[in-house]
């Protein structure tokens, strides 16, 4: 048998379960830490060694657990952060490829594109996200080619634009009609009207072109799209649009790019027509020739096209086989097919595609070189390790008695020893919280110097801290990167800023002249435009709370929660018809009345069901007095029965009889708790007694049929309440879906909805209508109210509520008297159903009250039953003659039998013990035997006393008992309320000094807002409002206490002043040339605006899809940033949390130690 380890023994094993927990933990094992350090509590709660410490190390244990969680959530925000990061590095290259494409090179900007998908690819985009941008490629591809083909034609093609060119340029020349005197005026206003007419023909023909080009360009006609946009080009200019005409030209020089390699078979063919007209005719076999040749370039030219895309995918292909391998670790073939995929963008050209590869690879190899030395530092710690236990059990081979003097000796340098650990120990400390402060205040110098201080001082501690140098020198490299970052950002800043002057002055030197022509008409579209983006603004923003009404009307569809889903869709009702999308009003209104009609059925079906219970009640009711009326029957004929047979065997009958009458209650009783088949099977056991003594059974078949009929009846019910049940279920079901996807198709349709609005006499006349249609509809609701029909009311209060606020009407009162309606329906369903609960609970109180009637009888029948016992006992002994004294002893002894029982029958045995005195009494007289008797029955009593008192003071404990239990479980709960209270209190307090730090923020931000406003304004040469603005800066600067940056915004005021006399300067210049263009400007407004309209809806797309992006990229760029400072500050908090607890350990394992070695020295 194996011998149990000694105290001692598990002490030291529990020491070296706590040096491995604490080296997992080192290595951010955390899983093997938690067993370890389970282990060494284990072992120190058998060892008895260090009681009071046994709790602090399963605290640890716990904060591990929560360690673990937290690193858990945090890889979970890294990977979602490095998501975002590839999304927004994927939003640059895609930024990058629409500038490209806008400046026609399209190479780059396919390029741009790829890597932007690899990116999203990365990040979690699935391939329907990713339709539109391979969509793009594909047309930018498309594009390539075209241009690549024809880039042979270049030359020849802008040989014949020129001559093309000049003979429009002549034909095109701009006929001005000249007004030299007053006579000719008349004239000149009709000449003026034809050329009206005349221009309004041209922009249309001219626009016609434009789409006709387009047309061209996707069938890739080229040459055609040329042609129609120069003939556009030249009916544009002859009515003086050259504005326009320089963006149609620039896409003209596009497409003359894109000639490619057609430039060849272009200019053979123009030598093919020059040869035409020399005396020597040309073979046509040199031209045919010429031809195949082209067609074999053309050729070689798409099957490089072909290689060169396969290569690039091969290339993609292997760079994401490459990160797969480098997040296995597998860092060597990770490298290799790096290379391999350099080698392959090399080859296609690709060259700005390198650097970042050669990135991935130096930062591979950085990474295999720092997992190396972590390889090597654990194989020497294990090492160390080894040799640690390894001197431990040398030591326990040396002989453990010593000199008194040499062990105090010896203590007393241990004790010396211990206190300067722990002052370096304290000192270490207290220079890492010193960094950390300094660290915070971002006083980045000061730090470094105290962790290098921190640093020399872990030397000092000894080998078991030297885990702890390569975590302060991660930190002082990252508090490195970080000074330097804070630097870099503070250069770009300054770099930023000066480029930023420098453009606003060039920005103001170009504009100063177009800005003071086109003020006043700036201002007044600035008014349009934020009239209109307010208006809709309000409009988009109720839009969204009505779909927000109409996904939580979903929800509370499928919870069941039928009247928070009629409230939903009537406040998207409501929404709809103030915004005027009147065609879904009926839809809603037909939704609300199918879920009014399901929430009927619902309560119909509850009522139903409650009412089924009801009548159940009361046929379980009446059977139950039916199987007792048949069982008292029953009894009336075994007592007749009993007299017929009492002279021939009255024993046998007795037990016989009782033997039925236990087999009938315990029948009677199973059928009342609906126990069926084992009600049935007593029945025949009875039947069986019964046919024994030849006596009928026919009540008892009856019987037998009658509970067999019972369980068929409840067995059907509970099938039909199944079925029931399932199909309600379904019902529901489909009811549900049909509902949301109804109202999901509508979703997708209202949001792609474009708002019509009628004439005005129209929409006059259709108000007047739909009001005195509500008025209508709420005297109807008046007229249901008083019928008490409030669901019909309701109904028409929503009705009438949609079409006022259709008009806009005010509809407080409405849905104050809706509120009141629903009110009175709700109490009138509730008291219907608490009419029928009540109901149901009388039925079950007089089910209870007969059941504690039957129990009283049945204990009265027992103590009737004993009565009659003892009394037979009596008899028989008188009736078999016995003598007296044999009679008491036989009844001393029955009563001596029913003491013995494990729960005493008191009561039985007094009985049986006074019957046996009176015996003796009556027949005997034996006065010492009747003493000792009524002193037993005396005794018996006080013991029965005894015996109950004791079941009363026992249940009267476990009441106690129960009721200390509860007050612990109070004591638990306002213990918890207090701590939950005090982390509300905290909660709060953090709460408040982030909003007070927030709020400090926002006046920065609102400071510097004044001042950008300002600027803006002196740019647009609005100096009062500027000076204005920057007087508001002043002031907010000043209460803020930035004093000193005041002068910042004084320099600011003397250069908007510089600028104003400048420009005043510039405005007496500007105004001589203004009133000579004022009447041209005048005629030409209109037609340029409307262009210009023209024009940005021909582009718009490009650029709402920019801007898009450009806004997520800043808004992705903000929550980056956010996430970046609350991680650090998160790292911050759980180092400087790990640093104690890791103090704590350690001062553990050190007390262990210590008593160990006090043990083997006493």
């Amino acid at each position: 048998m194996q011998n149990k380890p000694s105290s001692q023994e598990l002490a030291q094993q529990a020491l070296e379960f706590l040096d491995r927990a604490e080296k997992f933990e080192e290595d951010g094992n955390f899983s093997k830490a938690i067993q370890f350090y389970t282990k060494a509590a284990e072992n120190l709660k058998h060892s008895g060694y260090l009681p009071h410490r046994i709790e602090d190390i399963y605290t640890r244990i716990t904060e591990l657990n929560n360690y673990i969680k937290q690193e858990k959530d945090f890889e979970r925000t890294q990977i979602q952060q490095e998501a975002e990061k590839l999304q927004e590095e994927a939003f640059e290259f895609l930024e990058h490829a629409k500038k490209y494409e806008d400046e026609g090179n399209f190479e780059d900007a396919i390029i741009q594109y790829y890597a932007g998908i690899k990116l999203l690819v990365e990040s979690g985009w699935t391939e329907t996200q990713l339709e539109n941008l391979k969509s793009k490629i594909i047309e930018l591809t498309n594009d390539l080619e075209q241009q690549r083909i024809k880039q042979s034609q270049k030359e020849i093609r802008y040989t014949q634009q020129i001559g093309k060119g000049s003979t429009g340029l002549k034909s095109s020349a701009i006929k001005k009609p000249l007004i030299e005197d007053a006579e000719a005026k008349e004239k000149a206003i009709t000449t003026f009207e034809q050329k009206k007419k005349r221009e309004g023909e041209i922009q249309n023909k001219a626009f016609k072109l434009i789409d006709n080009a387009k047309e061209f360009e996707k069938v890739n006609q080229i040459d055609k799209a040329i042609k129609a946009y120069e003939e556009s080009v030249q009916l544009l200019n002859s009515i003086g649009w050259n504005d326009y005409t320089n963006n149609v030209q620039i896409i003209i020089d596009k497409l003359k790019k894109d000639q490619g390699l057609a430039q060849s078979v272009q200019e053979e063919s123009i030598k093919f027509e020059e040869i035409q007209f020399e005396p020597v005719k040309s073979s046509s076999f040199e031209s045919s020739d010429e031809k195949e040749a082209m067609k074999v370039k053309i050729a070689k030219f798409e099957e490089k096209k072909k290689k060169e895309e396969q290569t690039q995918k091969k290339a993609f292909e292997l760079i994401d086989h490459g990160k797969l391998l480098e997040r296995k670790r597998n860092y060597n073939d990770a490298i290799s097919k790096f290379e391999e995929a350099i080698d392959l963008l090399k080859s296609i050209g690709w060259d700005s595609y390198i650097s970042p590869i050669l990135n991935f690879i130096e930062d591979i190899n950085q990474k295999q070189k720092r997992e190396e030395i972590a390889d090597r530092m654990k194989v020497k710690r294990q090492e160390e390790i080894t040799r640690i236990q390894q001197s431990i059990k040398e030591k326990k081979k040396q002989p453990s008695l010593k000199a008194p003097d040499d062990y105090e000796l010896k203590k007393q340098r241990f004790e010396k020893k211990k206190r300067e650990q722990e002052r370096k120990e304290s000192e270490f400390y207290k220079l890492l919280n010193e960094a950390d402060a300094l660290l915070k205040e971002h006083k980045f110098n000061e730090s470094i110097e105290k962790y290098e201080l921190a640093k020399k001082k872990l030397e000092t501690l000894g080998s078991g801290w030297q885990s702890y140098v390569p975590k302060i020198e991660t930190t002082l490299k990252n508090i490195l990167k970080r000074k330097n970052y804070q630097q870099r950002m503070e250069q770009d800043l300054q770099r930023r800023k000066e480029q930023r002057i420098k453009e606003e002055d060039q920005f103001r030197q170009q504009i100063s002249a177009q800005l003071s022509r086109e003020r006043t008409k700036l201002k007044e579209r600035q008014l349009k435009i934020k009239e209109y983006e307010e208006e809709k603004k309000i409009k988009e923003q109720r839009k969204q709370l009505a779909f927000k009404y109409l996904a939580s009307a979903q929800d509370s569809l499928v919870e069941g929660d039928f009247d928070k889903a009629i409230y939903a869709y009537q406040s998207a009702g409501n929404i709809f018809a103030q915004i005027h999308w009147t065609e879904e009003l009926p839809l809603i209104e037909n939704a609300i009345k199918e879920i009014e009609k399901k929430k009927k059925q619902s309560q119909i079906s509850k009522r139903k069901e409650l009412e089924q219970r009801i009548q159940r009640e009361k046929e379980e009711l009446a059977f139950h007095k039916r199987i007792k009326k048949q069982l008292e029957s029953e009894r009336e004929k075994l007592k007749e029965k009993e007299l017929e047979l009492i002279e021939t065997d009255s024993e046998t009958f007795s037990k016989i009889k009782n033997e039925a009458y236990n087999l009938l209650e315990e029948a009677e009783l199973l059928t009342s708790q609906a126990k069926y088949d084992k009600a049935i099977k007593f029945y025949r056991d009875v039947e069986s007694i019964l046919r024994e003594i030849k006596y009928p059974t026919d009540s008892i078949i009856e019987m037998i049929n009658i509970v067999r009929q019972k369980k068929e009846d409840k067995e059907k019910q509970k099938e039909k309440e199944r079925i029931t049940k399932l199909q309600k279920e379904k019902e529901e079901s489909e009811f549900f879906d049909s509902v949301i996807s109804e109202f999901q198709i509508e979703i997708e349709r209202l949001k792609q909805k474009e708002v019509l609005v009628a004439t005005k006499e129209e929409m006059q006349v259709s108000l007047q209508k739909r009001k005195q249609q509500a008025f209508d509809i709420l005297e109807n609701a008046e007229t249901f109210i008083k019928r008490n029909d409030y669901g019909r009311s309701l109904e028409s209060y929503r009705k009438a509520q949609l079409i006022l606020n259709e008009l806009r009407f005010p509809v407080d009162s409405i849905k104050e008297m809706m509120i009141k309606v629903a009110d009175l329906k709700k109490q009138k369903e509730e008291l219907e159903e608490l009419e029928l609960q009540k109901e149901l609970e009388r039925l079950k109180e007089v089910k209870e009250l007969e059941e504690i009637i039957e129990e009283r009888q049945k204990s009265e029948k027992v103590r009737k039953a004993a009565k009659k016992l003892a009394l037979e006992e009596r008899e028989k002994i008188i009736e078999a003659k016995k003598d007296a004294r044999e009679a008491a002893n036989s009844l001393m002894k029955r009563g001596a039998k029913f003491l013995k029982l494990s729960s005493p029958e008191y009561d039985k045995a007094i009985s049986l013990y006074i019957q046996a005195r009176d015996i003796l009494k009556e027949n005997i007289g034996w006065e010492p035997e009747i003493k000792n008797l009524n002193e037993l029955i005396n005794d018996l009593n006080e013991e029965k006393a005894i015996f109950e008192q004791k079941r009363k003071l026992e249940a009267e404990a476990e009441i106690k008992k129960q009721k200390e239990y509860e007050n612990f479980q109070e004591l638990t709960k306002k213990h918890t309320e207090k701590l939950l209270r005090e982390k509300e209190a905290q909660r709060l307090e953090l709460q408040e000094f982030e909003a007070k730090k927030k709020h400090e923020e926002e006046l920065k931000v609102i400071g510097f807002k004044i001042i950008d406003e300002a600027q803006k304004k002196a740019m647009l040469k609005e100096f009062t409002e500027a000076y204005d603005l920057f007087n508001q800066a002043i002031i907010h600067f000043k209460k803020m206490g930035w004093d000193q940056q005041i002068h910042f915004i004084q320099e600011e005021i003397n250069k908007t002043k510089q600028l104003e006399e400048k420009h005043q300067a510039e405005q007496l210049k500007i105004e001589r040339i203004q009133r000579e263009l004022e009447t041209k400007r005048t005629l030409a407004e209109a037609e340029r605006s409307r262009e210009e309209k023209r024009l940005k809806l021909a582009v718009g797309e490009v650029g709402t899809l920019a801007d898009e992006v450009t806004n997520l990229i800043k808004t992705k760029e903000k929550e980056r940033i956010l996430t970046k400072q609350q991680e650090k500050d998160k790292i911050k908090r759980e180092a400087k949390e790990f640093r104690k607890n890791m103090a704590k350990m350690i001062k553990i394992k050190q007390e262990l130690t210590a008593e160990i070695a006090n043990k083997e020295k006493e």
